[in-house]
């Protein structure tokens, strides 16, 4: 005669807690120990450098070929793919990869970062709003050029030791 299924008892749940509660307290332990330190970049800042100067005109060109073509939808999703994401990897750990040689042009960059970080969010928000209808080319492309110049802002703050 077959059994059925009986319900869990309070202890074998209390187990079942248990064990999962095991599996995510070690990366819990271990993330708590990484908060507040600073990033580890894997490549030193000249690589991160070289890279910015490689792929910032095909970022740009590619960024105002969608807005040429009133691809709005395109030209959000370009910013998360290749040229531009690796663009925006670089300008990101280069700060951090200053950090270790020059404390204080590290602080410029990241600060020139945060104004990057701003205006790229601009370019996506203004292409969604184009999307919508709710704004014009005109509007984006104000948005791709106040980028540009958060970039060269950002790239004005490189030590010149580094290049």
């Amino acid at each position: 005669m077959p059994t059925t299924p009986q319900p869990p008892t309070v202890s074998s749940r209390r187990a079942a807690v248990a064990l999962v509660l095991a599996l995510y307290a070690s990366p819990l332990a271990r993330a708590e120990e990484i908060v507040g330190q600073p990033v580890r970049p894997a490549l030193p800042a000249s690589a991160y450098i070289a890279l910015l100067r490689r792929s910032r005109d095909p970022s740009l060109a590619s960024l105002l070929a969608f807005v040429e073509a009133e691809d709005y939808s395109g030209l959000s999703a370009s910013l998360v793919i290749s040229p531009f994401d690796d663009w925006r990897q670089a300008a990101y750990f280069l700060p951090w990869a200053v950090l270790s040689s020059d404390e204080a042009a590290a602080t410029i960059l990241q600060e020139a970062y945060i104004g990057v970080r701003a205006a790229w969010k601009a370019i996506d928000d203004a292409a969604i709003a184009a999307g919508r209808g709710l704004l014009g080319k005109a509007d984006v492309i104000a948005a791709v050029e106040a980028f540009d110049r958060a970039v060269a802002a950002e790239e004005a703050g490189i030590p010149k030791s580094l290049y």
